[in-house]
């Protein structure tokens, strides 16, 4: 579950995921996953809001170099839905709208992972590559309801980082296991191009495009996790995004994890 505010907008998200690992030898590690992640994004407080939903499926393969160097591949699939409801306040009227689309990503990184005494220091890079398409749509009849036209998003991002983890501390019943990240990262994505129309009106267009939301940022987070003898564990975290010139993003958030 993540609770995020930034400006007049707010998320509030949870996802489950369900995976399997397999491994394949000594070098080799293989891996499935199915994730479900809904976020309901409100905007204002007029009622406009975005619903979102994205069930994705993906493969997680990793090969080892050495004890200590690895380097992952993770390929995947999303399928997408959004509900929109925009109010306009000239007509004071909301206009609802349903959008599917779909979206295929890819990303390699590399870890070096060393063992310090009590904790395990984890250097590591990524590269991730994804491409979406979401389908046209028209918001419900009105006298100001909008025509999407389709849109398609190309995503390339770059990041450098380090990963601090200390061993577990035991008490009677519970494992505490507190652990941190610090990450640079680079944005490199195409813009894309929105395209909309009044429905009154199909001969005007207008256009807008979104650029990334930043070239560069700078991440932190911090997480503990609380693990139980019965393979039950608990993920709590805070995790801190600052953008270049784009201000900040920051999420609270509490995950559980079973191993069956």
């Amino acid at each position: 579950m993540v609770i995020h505010h930034h400006l007049q907008k707010s998320i509030f998200g949870n996802n489950i995921t369900v995976g399997i690992d397999i491994n394949m030898n000594d070098n080799y590690h293989l891996g499935f996953a199915l994730g479900d992640s809904r976020d309901e994004i409100k905007i204002g407080s007029s009622g406009s809001n975005i619903d979102l939903h994205i069930t994705t499926i993906s493969s997680y393969h990793s090969l080892a170099l050495s004890k200590t160097q690895y380097v992952d591949f993770v390929f995947g699939y999303g399928d997408i839905k959004v509900d929109t409801d925009r109010f306009y306040s000239s007509d004071s009227i909301t206009y609802s709208g349903k959008r599917n689309g779909n979206q295929y990503f890819s990303s390699i990184g590399f870890n070096i992972i060393e063992e310090k005494n009590k904790y395990t220091i984890n250097p590591f890079g990524r590269l991730d590559i994804g491409y979406g398409k979401l389908e046209h749509y028209t918001e419900s009849t009105g006298t100001n309801a909008l025509h999407y036209e389709s849109v398609h998003l190309h995503q390339k991002n770059s990041a450098l980082g380090l990963h601090l983890l200390r061993k577990g501390i035991n008490g009677k019943a519970l494992t505490f296991t507190p652990h941190g990240t610090i990450e640079f990262g680079s944005d490199s994505s195409q813009s894309s191009k929105i395209i909309t129309n009044y429905t009154s009106d199909n001969t005007t267009l207008y256009e807008t495009n979104i650029s990334p939301a930043s070239s560069a940022y700078f991440r932190q987070k911090i997480s503990i996790d609380i693990s139980s003898k019965n393979n039950l564990m608990i993920n709590i975290f805070y995790d801190r995004v600052d953008r270049q010139n784009k201000g900040y993003d920051q999420k609270v958030g509490v995950g559980l994890k079973y191993n069956f």
